[in-house]
């Protein structure tokens, strides 16, 4: 929510909090032309307001935001999803006359959808529309009337709901008679039903013009008291089936019964309180029948509230519907059941069903259902316009992970085996009463970088230590993505898969011993309001600088970043600079208390170092990477001619683009003693094993070293030859001199290889006591108890 205030200092100058700004205009009224910067911004922020409605007044506020930028940009001034929310809002609120002045401007909006908008404000069941009741069902049927389906009428009976009143007629050339057509099996899933829905649903079933089918109830143990409406449901055609279950297992494992019990050649489902279009089954099965290489197609589907409205704010009125997935027997044969989850395993179905079979899966455009959209149903809690809860994305990596690290036979799912995917807690059908965890490492999991593989180290240490672990994927403002779905880093997911780790999630309920916060930066911007789990111990790792080397921006603010975490998590974090520089930083604004007594730079993965044998030449092998930025070489020829000679006396070998040190040489020519080998040429660890010596000396006024790169310089097994005034951070892991000291270094260990070795084992030494795997555990045990 904090980024709210983001979009706000872009929005208006000069820049307020969002706090300051909700009070101005309450107390004062409307902002002047002068007062905004971007319009275009203001209407965003006013968007983001409106739908996330977390505080009081948001969507007050919201709307005026909307309102302003509008009258002051016009229409095309601002984002389209932005008009559509401002005029979304006026309809479900009842605010007509201003919905119709504002579509009168907006053409574009006003024929979205066939005129949905508009039609909206004629629906007999929510306004008084002098229109009258047929103009308004004329309008709603123009999506059907497009794609050449029978328009919906509603039945007589205004006793039911206007939802529950509808149908269709179908002519009697298109009704498919029962004969030689292929039987379809539809499989129902129903717990503790509303019957008058569960009776709208299952006319829609018998009333298909497709005849031939079977239609399998599954009850999900919904108790003695429903078993009248079953009764009286079984009672209305010879081609239902009631199937009755002993214990509740969610929707997915009663379809599993009813795919099991169906006979049909073509298997599809229906939700219990959703409408299929008669003609639903018929265009399903003529579609697969003229293209014979398509295992299964679902339907579009329209989604209405009781009333038959299809305006909700922030959404569109289309979609797809999951539940009506028509496939082929054989699908079912090579891919075998759904997984056994409470929500979401529809889609994943879908993918693997894909991927066992070869064969495409298609969506048809037609709108052959109407989606009943209720506001306490198990899926809404985890959606919101522009939004989905974390476990839907995990769920969803999970089971990715699993199809493409698996053959496909093993992806044949039955209710006896368990598979190696990741359910979330909050969607598993016999949840565990509480979760308990050692020790939770929160960060940006969906990335494959440093970061990453430093987060990963820390896990595979608190593994071998034998303590529980879970992980927490936050976002840092900075890697926010555009794409809806971003998978987690691989090698997490396979633990996670596996069951080595767990994944928890901000809102879980779970006593946490200890949570390590990997980066400050996601700090700046948590999740609104506290975090569920109960955590005893924080822990912030500073791994980075709250400010960028050229100090023109700004990371992250260390007493913002301290203050949300206290107020997320309930306890004060201790933070663990990562060197010196960093603690000087901290210290300013962050209570002595509250850094913890030693540096930490990160983890070496002792799994790269590699034995030398011997020298790589007979000549020394000096060399280094180039890292991009301007204040990584030595700003004195004379300096760098001392530590990466020019002579011909060492072979220099040098990774990535050297402009900077070009520069600072005063020379446009690459030195002829010196071998340079362009980044995507090699991978670093073959770069690194090539070396005898890795000499890396930056511009003399540098302070911070690039410290998870120098660990991967130690850990590879090469000699690290650094400045003096880096000393503190490795000890014996480096040697150190001046400039002019660097050659009789590398002189004197390449004379006698003993000497050479010697380094060496000092290095891995200290590598294995305060840089491994195991260091950082023995630190940890420190706070976990």
């Amino acid at each position: 929510m904090g980024l709210r205030d983001v979009l706000l200092s872009g929005a208006l100058h000069p820049s307020v909090s969002l706090a300051t700004f909700k009070t101005r205009l309450v107390t004062s009224g409307e902002i002047t032309d002068n007062d905004v910067a971007d319009p275009k911004v203001l209407a965003e922020l006013g968007r983001v307001v409106l739908l996330q409605n977390l505080l009081p007044e948001d969507v007050s506020c919201g709307v005026r935001l909307l309102s302003m930028a509008q009258e002051l940009a016009g229409a095309s001034g601002v984002s389209r999803r932005a008009r559509r929310a401002l005029i979304q809002h006026h309809i479900v609120n009842g605010n007509a006359q201003r919905a119709e002045h504002l579509l009168d401007k907006d053409p574009d909006l006003d024929s979205a959808f066939f005129g949905y908008l508009r039609t909206e404000l004629r629906n007999p069941f929510k306004y008084n529309s002098p229109s009258g009741f047929e103009d308004w069902l004329t309008a709603f049927n123009r999506p059907f009337i497009s794609h050449r389906l029978q328009p919906v009428r509603l039945v007589d009976n205004t006793g039911l709901r206007p939802f529950d009143r509808l149908t269709a007629r179908v002519p009697d050339h298109q009704v498919r008679e029962q004969g030689e057509e292929p039987l379809v099996s539809v499989v129902l899933t129903v717990y503790k039903p509303d019957e008058e829905r569960l009776l709208t649903s299952v006319r829609s079933i018998l009333a298909q013009s497709w005849t031939r089918l079977e239609l399998l109830i599954v009850d999900d143990n919904s108790g003695p008291e429903f078993q009248g409406i079953f009764g009286r449901v079984a009672a209305l055609d010879s081609r239902i089936e009631i199937i009755s279950l002993s214990e509740n297992r969610g929707t997915y494992a009663a379809r599993n019964v009813g795919y099991a019990a169906s006979s049909g050649d073509f298997i599809t489902g229906q939700d219990d309180d959703d409408w299929s279009h008669p003609e639903r089954i018929a265009r399903q099965m003529a579609f697969l029948q003229e293209n014979p290489n398509a295992i299964g197609c679902r339907v579009s589907a329209i989604r209405c509230d009781e009333n038959l409205g299809r305006v909700r704010v922030g959404y569109s009125p289309e979609g797809q519907n999951a539940s009506s997935l028509l496939i082929r027997r054989e699908g079912y044969e090579k891919g075998g059941g759904f997984l056994e989850a409470r929500k979401a395993a529809d889609t994943e179905y879908y993918f693997r069903l894909m991927k066992v079979t070869g064969r495409p899966i298609t969506d048809l455009r037609e709108p052959l259902s109407i989606i009943r959209i209720l506001d306490g149903s198990l899926s809404r809690a985890d959606f919101s316009p522009g939004w989905k809860h974390s476990s839907r994305r995990s769920f969803r990596s999970a089971y990715e992970y699993w199809h493409s690290h698996t053959e496909d036979a093993a992806l044949h799912v039955t209710p006896e085996r368990r598979y190696p995917v990741a359910i979330p807690h909050r969607f598993q059908i016999r949840p565990s009463a509480g979760q308990e965890f050692d020790v939770v490492v929160a960060g940006e999991w969906e990335g494959t970088g440093r970061i990453q593989r430093t987060m990963l180290d820390v896990v595979e240490g608190l593994m071998g230590a034998d303590y529980r672990v879970a992980v927490l994927n936050l976002e840092s403002e900075r890697t926010l993505r555009v794409e809806e779905q971003v998978p987690l880093n691989k090698q997490i997911q396979k633990l996670i898969n596996e069951g080595s780790v767990h994944e928890v999630f901000y809102d879980d309920e779970a006593y946490v011993k200890l949570l390590i916060i990997s980066s400050p930066s996601i700090l700046e911007f948590l999740p609104h309001g506290p975090s569920g789990m109960s955590v005893e111990s924080l822990l912030v790792t500073a791994n980075e600088s709250p400010y960028a080397s050229d100090a023109n921006s700004i990371l992250y603010l260390p007493a913002n970043s301290h203050a949300n975490a206290e107020a997320s998590f309930g306890v004060a974090p201790i933070w663990l600079p990562r060197d010196r520089y960093i603690r000087a930083l901290l210290d300013v604004h962050i209570s002595s208390e509250c850094l913890y007594d030693w540096d930490w730079p990160g983890i070496a993965d002792l799994k790269r170092w590699h034995n030398r044998l011997y020298y790589r030449s007979m000549r020394p092998v000096v060399g280094r990477a180039a890292l991009g930025t301007a204040s990584e070489w030595p700003r004195l020829r004379k300096t760098i001619e001392e530590v990466y000679p020019i002579d011909g006396r060492y072979d220099i070998r040098i990774m990535g683009k050297i402009h900077n040190a070009l520069d600072n040489l005063g020379d446009r020519r690459t030195p002829e003693a010196w071998t340079v080998y362009q980044d995507e040429e090699l991978q670093l660890q073959t770069f690194l094993n090539s070396l005898d010596y890795y000499v890396f000396y930056p511009d003399e006024r540098t302070r911070e070293l690039p410290l998870s790169h120098m660990l991967d310089v130690l850990s590879s097994g090469t000699i690290l030859i650094l400045p003096r005034q880096f000393r503190d951070i490795f000890g014996e892991a480096a040697l150190y001199g001046e400039p002019d000291e660097v050659g009789d270094i590398i002189d004197r260990l390449h004379s006698d290889f003993s000497l050479y070795e010697a380094q060496l084992a000092r290095t891995k030494t200290v590598l294995s006591n305060r840089f491994s795997q195991k260091a950082f555990a023995r630190l940890l045990s420190t706070l976990l108890t």
